[in-house]
Order: structure tokens, then C-alpha cells, then sequence
């Protein structure tokens, strides 16, 4: 089963590209995707044995290639490359988002998604732009430790380790549409819903969320939120609310007073180290690589949820549109 996986895979790539005879009714990124996975699962067959024959050890290292196959464009290159990237702060996406929403009584919620949808744009590019250059160092690291055929038999960590690669180029096919949904949420609220000339663009978030604490004395909230509120809303549902959004706001600030990106990094460092000297294994060095990656977006995810609970509370004490972005 694993050798004919194998020769499916080699035949179609060596007819087809990188994408092999997949249906051609299937969208670029789909065929890329599939023939990651496919050849992601034969190599994981092939990890369920540990003694392989000489000759599908050739075949086997025969598919690898690793230094012959190139990653695919970016969608920030391609959008740089066509002349449609729209580099826009946070300011300037919200301002085109009030002028295309002209209805009474939305600037709360148009500000409070536009900051929501803004933010899961940075976001998925950076997840994305994290997965990519752990494929590109996943791949320098194989071809660097590359294994030899030892009395008939392949080296299981080097199978591991190419595995791990077509594992991670399939799943940055994913990250990639990621992107081009949090694009269009973020365009379909800057126009309003209308067919803008915005939804031809490539937004390029020019803003990142970098942390400023914000202050709150939470009797003094209670009584501007029971002011602002009044006659809209119960006494106990204002209280509730702008408590609630009060304690959201303390927890993910002290979450963000744990460094656990830097801790990671050292770690990596010193997986780095002991691989140049030849004593450590280079699925070691990924794990600690993807890590640190990890560990970068957990940190910007908390960034990205502070800004948010930020707007939340500003939302509960009704004073939204005055809050500055």
C-alpha cells in the first residue's frame, strides 16, 4: 500500500507539478492541499514499518526532493506583485467603515467590528506568515540532516521529518484561506455591505495591537455607565455588565504578564545549539521551533482579546463612539 501511494505520487508530480493529476475542476488551492496530504499520508504508512525493502527505500528517497519544490506565493506578495495591497490603520479602516454605514445609532457596533474584524486580519496573517517559516526552516533543517540507507533499511526519523514538512505545506494552504475569509469580513463592514471598490483590494493591516494598560476604578464605571444608560437598561443589567466586562479585562492583562514567548525562545536557542553540535534530533529542534511560534500567537491573541475587552467596556458604560482607537 505505501509503494503504490508512493508511485501514485511520483507519477502524478513528474505529469502535473507540484499538484500531480488532480481533477482539474478543483481550485488551485485545493489541488496544492491535496497533493500535500496525499503525500503526507504515504509517508506516514511508511512510518508504521520500521525494516523497508532496499528498493522502496530508493522510491522513498527518490519523492523527498525537498530542495526542488517551492513554496507558493504568498497572498501578501501576490497582492503586492498585482498593485492590490491597501495598507490601512485601524483609524482609517473605522473612518471608511462609518461613512459607508450612514444609519442611525450603529457607531457602536460598526466601531466595535471593525476593530473585532481588523484584528483577526492581523491575525491570520501572522498565524500564516509563523507556518510558513516553520515549513521553510522544517525544509533547510531535513536537507541539513539529511540520512543515508544503513544495511538495507531507511531511517525512520528522516521519514518522520519529511512527514512533518508535507504535513505543515498542506496546512498552510489552510492558514492561506483563513486570510481571504477574515478579508472579506473585514471589507464586507468597511463598505457597508455595498459592492465597494474595497472588496478589489488587499487590505494590509498597518497596525499592531501593542499593549497600553488601561485604567479603571470600577465604582466610578458603575456610576458613569448608570448615567450614560439611564433609562435604557435595568440597574442590575448595567451593573452586571460593566462589572463582567471590568474582570474580562484584569484577566487577560494579568494573562499577558506571563512571558512565556521569551522562555520558549531560549529554549529553542538551546535546541539550536546542541543540533550545530550534533546532539540533538531535528524533530526536537522543530517541536521547539513550533513552539516558539505558538507560543507568539497565544501573545497576540491576548493582545488582540485586551483590545476587544477594551471596546467591550467602553460598549457597557455607552461611550464607545468617544473612545480613541
Amino acid at each position: 500500500m505505501a509503494r503504490k501511494l508512493l508511485n501514485m505520487y511520483g507519477n502524478n508530480r513528474k505529469t502535473s507539478g507540484s499538484v500531480g493529476v488532480l481533477p482539474v475542476c478543483l481550485p488551485e488551492f485545493a489541488k496544492v492541499f491535496l497533493a500535500s496530504l496525499l503525500r503526507a499520508v504515504a509517508l506516514g504508512l511508511i512510518l508504521a514499518i520500521t525494516i523497508l525493502p532496499v528498493s522502496l527505500v530508493a522510491q522513498a528517497i527518490a519523492d523527498v526532493e525537498i530542495g526542488g519544490r517551492e513554496l507558493p506565493e504568498s497572498p501578501m506578495a501576490r497582492a503586492q506583485r498585482d498593485g492590490n495591497a491597501l495598507p490601512l490603520t485601524l483609524t482609517e479602516a473605522t473612518k471608511r467603515a462609518l461613512e459607508n454605514n450612514l444609519f442611525e445609532n450603529v457607531d457602536s457596533a460598526v466601531i466595535a467590528q471593525v476593530q473585532q474584524r481588523y484584528w483577526a486580519l492581523v491575525l491570520a496573517i501572522r498565524q500564516y506568515e509563523i507556518r510558513r517559516n516553520l515549513v521553510n526552516m522544517a525544509r533547510m533543517n531535513l536537507l541539513d540532516n539529511r540520512r543515508v540507507l544503513q544495511a538495507g533499511s531507511i531511517d525512520i526519523s528522516f521519514l518522520q521529518a519529511e512527514a512533518f514538512v508535507a504535513g505543515q505545506e498542506a496546512s498552510l494552504v489552510i492558514f492561506e484561506n483563513s486570510i481571504l475569509q477574515a478579508q472579506n469580513d473585514l471589507c464586507q463592514t468597511m463598505s457597508g455591505g455595498s459592492n465597494s471598490e474595497i472588496r478589489e483590494k488587499f487590505i494590509v493591516p498597518t497596525d499592531l495591537p501593542d499593549f497600553v494598560e488601561y485604567k479603571i476604578d470600577l465604582d466610578m464605571a458603575i456610576v458613569t455607565a448608570l448615567r450614560n444608560r439611564s433609562g435604557i437598561d435595568t440597574e442590575q443589567n448595567i451593573v452586571s455588565d460593566v462589572t463582567n466586562a471590568a474582570r474580562m479585562l484584569e484577566s487577560i492583562r494579568v494573562a499577558l504578564t506571563r512571558d512565556t514567548r521569551s522562555v520558549g525562545q531560549k529554549h529553542y536557542e538551546y535546541e539550536q545549539k546542541r543540533d550545530d553540535a550534533g546532539l540533538t534530533k531535528n524533530n526536537v529542534l522543530l517541536d521547539a521551533l513550533k513552539a516558539v511560534g505558538n507560543a507568539e500567537l497565544l501573545e497576540l491573541q491576548l493582545l488582540i482579546n485586551y483590545k476587544q475587552a477594551i471596546v467591550n467596556l467602553e460598549r457597557a458604560l455607552s461611550r464607545t463612539a468617544r473612545y480613541k482607537l
